[in-house]
């Protein structure tokens, strides 16, 4: 089967890219994962010319079956063939594709436990939302005492609640390369979509990511 997503996500995970977006048809959230349920490479996600996926292509994508996991309702594994780019979707519509919610992801911390999840009812979970934050404020945090590469943040409101999420989302790092470690405003009107990651290992926590910032 094939179907058809706006690609409002297309981050890092690992060495390999993690790619979600809202069926054109449905207005379900999908998720491609590869068959092994991880991110997927380069080469699957590619157009036929070679080109890769960007937020708010429209994109036909060949998918095998839903493979849902207890965090990740919306995970579907990919199928053969190539991905083809039907169009572009309109930022200035993306307004309707947002959802207004109390907490953000269950509720208004930075993760949430294995314990959690498994106490909401599996058809309401999710793990990926699209927002419009308000009083956005990125952030440049040097980690370099850990050994890691710097890291990009953004605070930002959403219902009554103040949060700090780490941003995996590639092309907005890349623009605070050249920047100094600090506090950044941003006046644009911005969209996040926020997903849910794989448990920690550390502490079985599921953390909040801003897996796309659309400009």
């Amino acid at each position: 089967m094939r179907r058809e997503i706006i690609c409002l996500a297309n981050s890092r995970k690992k060495s390999g890219r993690c790619i979600a977006g809202i069926d054109v048809e449905t207005g379900e959230w999908i998720r491609p994962i590869n068959s092994s349920g991880g991110a997927l490479s380069l080469n699957q996600i590619a157009y036929k010319n070679g080109s890769l996926p960007e937020k708010l292509d429209i994109i036909s994508i060949p998918l095998l079956k839903h493979q849902p996991s207890y965090y990740q309702p919306e995970n579907f594994i990919i199928g053969n063939g190539n991905w083809i780019k039907e169009g572009s979707f309109a930022f200035s519509k993306l307004s309707n594709l947002t959802q207004s919610k109390n907490l953000l992801l269950f509720n208004n911390r930075d993760s949430v436990s294995k314990d959690e999840l498994e106490e909401i009812n599996f058809n309401k979970r999710y793990s990926l939302i699209l927002i419009q934050p308000e009083n956005v404020t990125f952030e440049k945090v040097d980690r370099s005492r850990f050994s890691d590469p710097p890291q990009i943040r953004a605070k930002f409101t959403y219902g009554n609640y103040n949060y700090n999420l780490s941003i995996t989302d590639d092309s907005i790092e890349s623009q605070f390369e050249e920047c100094d470690y600090g506090n950044y405003r941003l006046n644009n009107n911005i969209y996040f979509t926020i997903s849910l990651a794989s448990p920690f290992s550390e502490n079985n926590r599921h953390y909040k990511l801003i897996a796309a910032v659309i400009i």
